[in-house]
């Protein structure tokens, strides 16, 4: 899979997907880490004197506009990142977004409206694939938390334009693919929060690589309750819960630490119990805490995962803090990502 650094982009003009589905309250980001993880392919781009549009979505607005989710709050936050003014755009596609597009200037920056405003990113249409690819010369994919998304922008623009992955998108590929083939041991992963159905699959693959796998979160009482017999590797550890079920029982929590003190590698995606209560956020909280204190390589993923780091504190202590939860959890699961498909194909499609 090719990436920025593999290709002469100097001048030309760029066609950028990032994630930007950031939290918003009240028209104001809540946690800007997304888009401050676009920092390093902006820079580059900047640097090698490139225009460049950049789209992205947010939320889940099921391909009709809703003021709420607009990109327009994020300009700014791109503007900041960036150094370089970012222009908005109410729209995707069309004369108006042509024009801008043909007539930007090397380090100016357009933001296009929400992608899944429109019924053809979700759709893959290769209409709406094709609409955007013109408007660029080279296609930059830096967007890992839609990775595993058989969208317009994963797979149908890398069909039509010469196509690379971002800085951030490649740098979250290696870290995982590292640690899927040649990790530092002993090697542990640790599973929780819920769906047992979307977690099983990450837990039977890992146990195939790691030296333990520690199961919590909501999962070892969904496994009780499912009914399936899912016959769990001889290193998978499932955790007991207190009564509640709430958070992991003490028993469980001095096992899992013991076990992660002496790690060499970590991977960590579902928070141990409902760690926004008080009452149930002592698993959580004990093994952050023991990860924190770990010389070991640890790569972390998913949303409730890096809240409860960060609620904790612990999250500047974290190796590798991945930007997408879902496409990690299928990657760690052994699917290849919809992306890095699109992109080895292009490679081949499109010499550079």
């Amino acid at each position: 899979m090719r990436t920025l650094e593999d290709v002469d982009v100097k001048g030309k003009k760029v066609l950028l997907r990032l994630d930007l589905d950031v939290p918003l309250k009240d028209g104001f980001i809540v946690d800007d880490s997304r888009i401050v993880h676009s920092k390093e392919t902006l820079q580059y781009l900047i640097e090698k004197n490139c225009p460049i549009i950049v789209i992205g979505h947010m939320g889940r607005p099921e391909g009709r506009f809703v003021s709420q989710l607009t990109t327009e709050p994020l300009a700014k936050a791109i503007s900041d990142v960036s150094g370089t003014i970012v222009t908005h755009f109410a729209t995707t596609t069309g004369t108006e977004v042509e024009n801008a597009a043909k007539n930007l200037k090397p380090k100016e920056i357009i933001l296009l409206e929400n992608l899944r405003f429109f019924p053809g990113e979700e759709g893959d249409d290769p209409n709406f694939a094709q609409a955007l690819a013109k408007l660029a010369e080279i296609y930059v994919f830096d967007a890992f938390g839609v990775s595993h998304r058989n969208h317009a922008s994963v797979v149908g623009i890398p069909k039509l334009m010469p196509a690379v992955a971002g800085l951030r998108f490649g740098k979250e590929v290696q870290k995982i693919s590292r640690v899927l083939e040649n990790p530092k041991r002993p090697f542990v992963a640790i599973v929780g929060g819920a769906k047992v159905e979307t977690k099983m699959p990450v837990v039977e693959n890992l146990a195939k690589i790691a030296d333990y796998v520690l199961v919590g979160g909501k999962l070892p009482l969904e496994l009780k309750q499912s009914g399936e017999n899912f016959e769990l590797p001889q290193n998978a550890i499932v955790a007991e819960l207190l009564p509640s079920g709430g958070d992991l029982a003490p028993e469980a929590i001095d096992r899992f630490c013991q076990i992660v003190s002496n790690a060499q590698t970590i991977v960590w995606d579902g928070p141990m119990g409902a760690f926004e209560q008080k009452e149930f956020a002592v698993g959580t909280s004990s093994i952050a805490a023991e990860v924190s204190k770990s010389k070991a390589e640890t790569i972390v993923g998913g949303g409730d995962t890096v809240a409860a780091l960060s609620k904790f504190g612990y999250l500047d202590e974290i190796s590798w803090v991945s930007s997408g939860g879902g496409a990690m959890l299928e990657f760690l699961s052994g699917k290849k990502l919809s992306a890095i498909e699109a992109l080895e194909e292009n490679e081949e499609k499109f010499p550079l």
